[in-house]
């Protein structure tokens, strides 16, 4: 499987589809655990495995999408896609809790670029078969 080129002309659609995607998967994925784990349970969460992998399944499905979609350079895309929605829930905590760490944004932000750019290039593997 040769990798498309590292640096091309961001595809703005593939990008908007993976953050779309990214916000219904994590959002659609919220409400089902919610749904599944009752207020009145003492067990504040499922699992703390469920905890931990559920973002990151979130952010390979995103990753997916966009590299699926963009067909070339799948590390580029995955990166700005994990920039771009690290942006977006920054903004929304920063509106909502009105304060924001940027220490903490930064190694989020780099792990979200990870995770959706190792989700790219699986879906640029798929696409191009």
């Amino acid at each position: 499987m040769p990798l498309r080129p590292l640096i091309a002309k961001p595809s703005l659609m593939a990008l908007c589809l993976g953050v779309v995607a990214m916000v219904l998967v994590y959002g659609l994925g919220n409400i089902l655990l919610n749904l599944a784990s009752p207020s009145w349970s003492s067990e504040a969460s499922l699992s703390p495995i469920v905890d931990r992998v559920f973002p990151i399944a979130s952010y390979l499905a995103s990753g997916f999408v966009v590299g699926y979609l963009a067909k070339r350079a799948p590390l580029m895309h995955g990166a700005l896609l994990g920039l771009l929605v690290m942006g977006l829930f920054a903004g929304v905590a920063f509106v909502l809790a009105g304060e924001l760490s940027w220490e903490r944004f930064s190694q989020l932000a780099v792990g979200a670029m990870v995770v959706c750019a190792l989700g790219a290039i699986v879906g640029n593997s798929v696409a191009h078969r």
